[in-house]
């Protein structure tokens, strides 16, 4: 289960500005901007495998109505079934979920930046993110490009490879000479032009697939809870029929979230916090321009929660 460790940091901080404890570093916002970016993207990366499971077992449901079917990774028009990924192989399912790691990655190294002392010598290289994150935008180009005669696996992928690339880049060269304000603001004013493009992207998969497929399949099992109770109702016993009404009930409370939950607002919250970090970064280290970033912040950690609580309603019936 996801919790209120962001929303917490936030409070934290605004109770030290109360008391006028206001520092000029960017040590405790950039680690609530970190937090919150570490949950976010947990709930987001849910809701692109979750599109893959329920498309799973819907497909495994109309397998086992109707025995003349085949179980099939790929059709025999070379199409992939559910079974095999239909709408994001594992592969790019990774690679999204990779995506936001980076960004959470680089929310951190902005926090190991901040909370470094002023004129230590502060270094890395893409080698501390791993193989994994290291080689993100070669994975998004080989996802974009066809093979064997056949089509690309995600044609969608070859416009994350730029933009990871760049924030790979960022992320290297982040480093300390002296000046650490001036460090993060460098290391902030290149890296989150490209957070922003990445989180484009993530919300136009979101948008145009993910959040329309999931509302979809949730809505149809639904429909087959329904008709499964009424074709079954007469010879089941009392217990077994109010047992069977609880998990349809149970369904139809994570459709209700799953329409009532927003995870482009999510990212929308995610851009207005780095767009408030920018400006931060970039302004004298007021108690007012401060208070602008927190609250950017608070909204964040708000919106995070309020999407991890209706994933969770989700995941319960699984």
């Amino acid at each position: 289960m996801y919790d209120l460790m962001a929303s917490r940091s936030c409070v934290a901080v605004l109770s030290l500005m109360a008391s006028g404890c206001v520092t000029t570093n960017f040590t405790q916002p950039v680690a609530s901007f970190q937090q919150s970016i570490n949950s976010s993207s947990a709930s987001l990366g849910t809701y692109f495998t979750q599109l893959n499971t329920l498309e799973r077992d819907i497909y495994f449901e109309e397998l086992a109505t109707d025995p003349q079917l085949d179980l099939a990774a790929i059709n025999k028009d070379g199409k992939r079934t559910a079974f095999g990924g239909k709408y994001f192989s594992a592969d790019a399912i990774k690679a999204r979920m990779d995506a936001l790691a980076l960004l959470g990655t680089y929310a951190q190294r902005l926090a190991d930046l901040a909370g470094s002392d002023p004129g230590t010598q502060f270094a890395t290289n893409v080698n501390a993110l791993g193989t994994s994150l290291s080689s993100l935008d070669k994975t998004f180009t080989h996802l974009a490009t066809a093979s064997g005669g056949k089509p690309a696996q995600d044609p969608v992928a070859a416009q994350y490879a730029g933009p990871i690339s760049d924030l790979i880049g960022t992320i290297g060269k982040m480093y300390l000479e002296g000046q650490r304000d001036k460090a993060i603001a460098e290391a902030v004013n290149h890296g989150s032009p490209k957070v922003d493009v990445i989180l484009n992207l993530l919300e136009a998969d979101l948008t145009a697939v993910v959040v329309p497929l999931v509302n979809a399949d949730l809505k149809y099992q639904e429909g087959l809870d329904v008709q499964d109770y009424n074709h079954r109702r007469a010879k089941l016993t009392t217990e077994q029929r109010s047992a069977l009404l609880v998990t349809i009930g149970q369904r139809a409370d994570a459709y209700d979230a799953a329409v009532a939950a927003n995870p482009a607002g999510l990212i929308q919250s995610i851009r207005t916090a780095n767009a408030a970090l920018v400006k931060y970064a970039n302004a004298p280290k007021s108690p007012h321009n401060l208070s602008e970033f927190l609250s950017a912040l608070q909204t964040l950690a708000q919106s995070a929660q309020d999407i991890a609580d209706d994933v969770n309603k989700i995941e319960a019936v699984r």
